[in-house]
């Protein structure tokens, strides 16, 4: 194995794809050929059988169509209250016994002969009183019931309570006749009265199917269950052979493929039981099947052939690249960096070129990136330095103008520049703590509300309220300003001339371990749409950047929160157009 590795490693890739040539298209191609003529024939097969799906169904529907509406006629018939009133008559007879029997029989099947002359797609209708156990009956053509035939009828319906059963007697192998019985009750006492039986025109059904003018079949056969009903040969010549098939396969062992290359496509009828058989001849596919294996063959010729004349090309396709990129790596080992290779190719090697482009520019960028870390180092440590001296010069300022305040006597500029100074001294984090105490950041959003309140003449009025439930949660550290863009928000966006009495109530409380934050307005609230929009955008969480436009928004207090606590972590925001919102933060601690 080792000697035939090196041997193969020692060969031209022109050589390798030759023998690839071989092994991987010319003996395959053989066996798929086969393969698929195997399988074209049995496609072939079955879409010839699912064309024909089409007329089985239809005569399915119709065989289906017919024994329901023989069904309904049973059920009408048992609506009609003359079978009841003979039922009455028969039992409250007083008379002399011949002459009323004589009476009776005339009487009963000249009702059961209205019946027959009103339908065309039964021939034979019979009633079984279980009083004396009498038999009446009317047909067509003197076709007559044997009272072997009534008993077994009468023990399948028995077993239904009241519903319909099919009985199928056998004339011969190939046809028989069948009955549809069901038991009469009677209305009121629920006493069974008797059998009604009727006798299926089965010529009627023929000559419905036929309308379907289906061709192309050698035979049609209809069975229920294990017994033959009907069987019609196309051709009746050379319908030996299938016939012997029909009669001794029928009881569903039919296969794909008999002895005799017969196909066959069924269909059962669920209510009634029936199915439904259409046999074809396979003779007729073999001209076709034919034609395809010297089609494949020819197409093993030609694919050989342009294998060989596209062998050198692909040869080329693969080497060109290669030798391209082997030179410009060379390149980049000798220290030339700008460098970048034009290809417009989109396949596997082009990918390659694209790779090797961007890795010589990510390098170039990464040496820029190392320069220009050090520019920003230097330019951070000055303005560290501006840092450190601007606070100092700025709260000392405001501490004298609030001196000067309140020399003056003025106590509300003294407030407002008392409140500013708070607000900066928060806002510049001189601490330079990425978490502070929650009474700090309520400290904040007093003088913040203040000096709102104060600027803002339609919110002069503003209600605040904080309601705390623990002192204690006062200690809790939370992220440097968390509240104050939420409460910025409610004064931005949910407050306007023509709220009078604006509020924002501010609740914290402790749940189940979890710091629960809520923050709620009786402002205009948020449309649905807009709420969507922004539900979405806490979903996604994105990752924010200064060219967002999001500055410490909402969006960011969510975000740092989010990487902060994980997903135990939770906002959650409610709102009614014209009722107010609600922003619920649920904060583990």
């Amino acid at each position: 194995m080792k000697y035939i590795k090196s041997l193969f490693s020692l060969t031209s890739i022109k050589f390798k794809l030759l023998l690839a040539l071989v092994l991987i298209t010319c003996i395959p191609t053989l066996i798929l050929g086969y393969i698929g003529y195997l399988k074209y024939t049995e496609v072939l097969k079955n879409k010839f059988l699912k064309s024909q799906e089409v007329n089985i169904i239809q005569m399915s529907s119709i065989i289906d169509y017919y024994t329901q509406n023989i069904y309904k006629f049973t059920q009408e018939v048992l609506y009609d209250n003359s079978i009841y009133n003979f039922y009455k008559t028969l039992i409250d007879r007083n008379d002399d016994p011949e002459l009323f029997n004589y009476i009776f029989k005339k009487d009963f099947e000249g009702y059961l002969n209205s019946l027959l002359l009103s339908r065309n797609d039964i021939n034979l209708i019979a009633f079984n009183f279980s009083e004396n156990n009498s038999l009446f009956y009317v047909s067509r053509e003197n076709e007559r019931i044997d009272s072997s035939d009534v008993c077994v009828i009468y023990q399948k319906a028995k077993k239904t309570d009241g519903k319909p059963i099919i009985y199928v007697k056998p004339i011969n192998k190939l046809y028989s006749d069948v009955y549809i019985g069901r038991i009469v009750y009677d209305r009121n006492t629920l006493d069974e009265i008797g059998l009604l039986i009727v006798k299926m025109n089965l010529n009627k059904l023929y000559d419905s199917i036929t309308t379907l003018k289906i061709k192309n079949y050698d035979a049609i056969a209809f069975a229920y269950r294990d017994k033959l009903i009907y069987v019609n040969f196309l051709n009746s010549t050379n319908s030996t052979d299938l016939e012997d098939l029909i009669v001794n396969k029928h009881k569903f062992e039919l296969t794909s493929n008999f002895k005799n290359n017969y196909y066959f496509v069924k269909s059962d009828v669920p209510i009634s039981g029936w199915t439904c058989y259409m046999f074809f001849s396979k003779k007729f596919l073999l001209n076709e099947i034919n034609l395809v294996s010297k089609t494949l063959f020819f197409l093993f010729i030609i694919t050989v052939l342009l294998s060989l004349l596209l062998i050198n090309y692909i040869y080329l396709d693969i080497t060109s690249p290669i030798n391209q990129l082997i030179r410009y790596m060379k390149k980049v080992e000798n220290g030339e960096m700008q460098i970048k290779i034009e290809s417009n190719r989109k396949d596997e090697f082009g990918y390659l070129i694209s790779s090797f482009n961007r890795m010589t520019e990510k390098i170039n960028h990464l040496i820029n990136q190392v320069y220009k870390a050090r520019l920003i180092a230097k330019d951070a440590q000055i303005k560290a330095l501006q840092a450190q001296i601007n606070p100092h010069f700025l709260f000392n300022t405001l501490d004298v103008i609030n001196w000067k305040a309140k020399f003056l006597g003025a106590e509300e500029i003294s407030e407002m520049i008392t409140a500013l100074a708070t607000l900066l001294e928060y806002s510049i984090n001189r601490e330079d703590s990425t978490l502070v105490s929650l009474q700090r950041e309520l400290e904040y959003i007093d003088s913040y509300i203040f000096l709102v309140c104060k600027r803002n003449n339609h919110l002069k009025n503003l209600n605040f309220i904080k309601d705390v439930k623990n002192n204690d949660l006062l200690n809790f550290k939370i992220p440097f300003m968390t509240l104050q863009p939420i409460i910025e928000n409610c004064i931005k966006h949910a407050f306007d001339s023509n709220i009078k009495e604006p509020t924002i109530l501010l609740e914290i409380e402790e749940y189940n371990n979890k710091l629960i934050i809520k923050v709620k307005d009786n402002g205009k609230g948020i449309e649905p749409e807009k709420l969507s929009y922004i539900s979405s955008r806490l979903h996604k969480m994105p990752d924010f950047s200064e060219k967002d436009g999001c500055g410490i928004g909402l969006l960011n207090v969510h975000r740092r929160l989010r990487l902060l606590f994980g997903n135990q972590y939770r906002l959650l925001i409610n709102s009614t157009v014209g009722s107010g919102t609600e922003i619920v933060l649920v904060i583990p601690k």
